[in-house]
């Protein structure tokens, strides 16, 4: 509840916040991955995500990066090479991982709803935490295939809202 608080204070104050998730665990393990239809996001995504995200801010906004995933080391990782990249003033260079261990999976879900900018992997878990976001133009950048093979081309499509941004 403490952080709850905190972040809605930042947003009273008009500072964004951007929920980035990487969902990394057991879809690492290709051949488990394979066999489950899931497609695996590789560093690539992630970069074009970021940096399609990092093209569309609004220069006169401040925004505060919010890390979720289960997999610490990789995130945090991620995040720093990408914030070395950063020529804006008005994105906070520190950010804070609230994954796994920090807070329970309903905490997760909270502290991602209140999320005003999402890059999120091919995980429901990412998906609520967007979905359920209340922030108005909130923006949600999302993979475009969520699954492998012909089956899933339905799937793929409905799965993401037609105002999210497909990477």
């Amino acid at each position: 509840k403490k952080k709850i608080k905190e972040l809605e204070n930042l947003k009273n104050e008009g500072i964004k916040i951007i929920v980035i998730n990487a969902r990394r665990g057991d879809y690492v393990n290709t051949s488990r991955q394979t066999n489950r239809g899931i497609y695996l996001l590789d560093s690539d995504y992630y970069n074009l995500a970021f940096n399609r995200l990092l093209s569309d801010l609004d220069i006169q906004k401040k925004y505060k990066i919010l890390l979720f995933s289960d997999d610490e080391s990789w995130i945090i990782s991620f995040a720093n090479e990408q914030l070395k990249k950063i020529k804006l003033e008005n994105v906070y260079k520190d950010f804070e991982f609230l994954g796994l261990g920090a807070f329970t999976d309903y905490e997760q879900i909270s502290l991602m709803m209140l999320g005003d900018i999402f890059l999120i992997p091919n995980s429901t878990f990412a998906w609520w935490g967007a979905w359920l976001s209340q922030s108005e133009n909130k923006k949600v950048y999302a993979p475009k295939n969520w699954f492998i093979g012909k089956e899933w081309r339905r799937a793929n499509r409905d799965i993401v809202s037609n105002e999210w941004i497909r990477i």
